[in-house]
């Protein structure tokens, strides 16, 4: 057999060999087991698309829940066309890191704003409780040194280590 004959026989397999890579839109998502329903451009409808690589419950790293109606790329499994992943997400409706238990990121400006509000409030009372001069007789006295005792040694609260800088959204 020629080499140009067994060329042509290796190219015919190659191209023979199913598609890795397929463009969908998502038709709905679980985000229980953490999959979705995908339609293929060209192809039948395809369940339990998995939205991360394990199939055990999410405990760590990061997954991405597609907008139902979506564009996504997904990749067979083992050359499985029965057993698929999603690759990349046009629209992503919701991010989960290590599981989601602990709830949404923080925006970092929005809560030092309200934090410095509360502490402009806290810094007032502090201010007028240990400021305030009695008058006459006891006429307060006792007040202001429990507030003094009580409030004086406290501190302001330091919140520019609260930012996850791994982390941004």
């Amino acid at each position: 057999m020629k080499a140009n004959e067994e060329l042509i026989i290796a190219l015919k397999k190659l191209v023979a060999a199913p598609v890795q890579t397929f463009p969908a839109t998502v038709l709905d998502v679980d985000t229980t087991e953490l999959t979705c329903t995908v339609q293929p451009i060209d192809g039948p409808e395809i369940f339990d698309v998995r939205l991360k690589a394990a199939v055990t419950e999410v405990s760590d790293g990061m997954v991405q829940i597609p907008v139902v109606g979506t564009s996504v790329l997904c990749g067979l499994i083992g050359n499985d066309d029965n057993t698929c992943v999603v690759l990349a997400i046009d629209r992503v409706e919701q991010t989960l890191f290590n599981g989601g238990a602990n709830g949404g990121l923080i925006n970092i400006q929005t809560l030092i704003t309200e934090l410095n509000k509360t502490n402009d409030l806290v810094n007032a009372i502090k201010s007028s409780l240990t400021g305030w001069t009695p008058v006459g007789g006891d006429g307060g006295a006792a007040l202001k040194a429990y507030a003094t005792t009580q409030i004086g040694t406290k501190v302001v609260g330091n919140f520019t280590a609260m930012e996850d800088v791994k982390v941004k959204h």
